[in-house]
């Protein structure tokens, strides 16, 4: 026999509850059993079919927000239950996420959620008589994928290139992507006035733009950095703001000259080494690689 999985809500401003597992109720509310979409991400899939098709042709798949339902019980004695569902109801909002942790064996993983209506109360006007009130909570999340922790691979150069020089370094990856489905490196540059990077951007066999091959060793010049000027690259196509940033907001994107990085991390992708270099910077600057790992679930599904 099993142990239930430890599930925590970690609310806007804050706030925690567990509400399953070791210290459930600690806070007065308990996760109930009338649990829906927290399982496996919805997923439209997309087919077509043209006058005299037989059947029709898949042509890809829309992956949709979770909608979530919940029930969860607040008890409180001696008064305390007005207390207590006024924190449960605090911890969440309208646009602003909550945080939902599910751990079990050596996963840990969480989804952000927010509000995607009013809780609905069971008799709400017993609860100062009997001390229990009984809550659903519908919620939605926009980002339907579970995560875990984010992994970070530093590399640091210990040569000055200020002369002209290049600093080659490799940052090594034992596991590249454990998941089921592709997942997008993110860096972080650090400043150094004139540094100029070389990231690298592999296929790792992907033909999206029929250069697997020619692309296999692909690498990226960045732009020269000015005084101060950190970077922030996420190359998720998907993603909503600027593939590349600075913490100066010097619209670097404008220097790249449209070059962008094109490709992900394929799914079950094992030891990779990831080969960066610098020139123009002192000693002592570095650069880190951030992978985070996306599930369809709150655990399980690692290759």
């Amino acid at each position: 026999m099993g142990s239930a999985p430890i599930v925590e809500l970690e609310g806007v401003n804050g706030q925690r509850f567990t509400l399953s597992g070791p210290g459930a109720g600690d806070e007065g509310v308990t996760l109930k059993t009338d649990i829906q979409g927290l399982y496996d991400a919805p997923v439209k899939p997309l087919y077509t079919s043209h006058a005299n098709e037989k059947g029709s042709t898949y042509r890809g798949k829309r992956e949709l927000q979770r909608d979530i339902k919940f029930g969860v019980g607040v008890l409180g004695a001696n008064g305390a239950w007005e207390d207590l569902d006024s924190d449960w109801r605090l911890a969440f909002d309208y646009g602003r996420t909550a945080r939902l942790w599910v751990e079990h064996n050596n996963s840990r993983r969480y989804i952000d959620i927010a509000l995607s209506r009013e809780p609905e109360v069971t008799d709400p006007f017993k609860g100062h008589a009997n001390g229990y009130t009984y809550i659903t909570m519908h919620c939605v999340a926009a980002d339907p994928y579970w995560y875990d922790k984010v992994d970070t691979f530093p590399w640091v150069s210990t040569i000055d290139t200020t002369g002209g020089s290049t600093a080659n370094g490799t940052i090594v990856v034992p596991f590249a992507n454990p998941t089921p489905a592709p997942i997008w490196a993110q860096w972080v540059v650090q400043a150094a006035t004139n540094a100029r990077w070389t990231i690298p951007d592999y296929s790792f066999g992907d033909d999206r733009y029929r250069r697997a091959a020619a692309d296999a060793n692909r690498r990226i010049v960045m732009p020269k950095l000015l005084a101060a000027e950190h970077l922030y690259i996420d190359t998720d196509e998907a993603a909503k703001h600027e593939q590349v940033r600075s913490n100066i907001d010097t619209q670097i994107y404008l220097r790249m000259n449209g070059t962008q990085f094109l490709y992900p991390i394929k799914a079950g992708q094992k030891r990779t080494e990831f080969n960066v270099s610098v020139t123009g910077a002192p000693a002592g600057v570095g650069i880190q690689l951030r992978l985070i790992r996306p599930y369809s679930r709150p655990w399980g599904l690692r290759l």
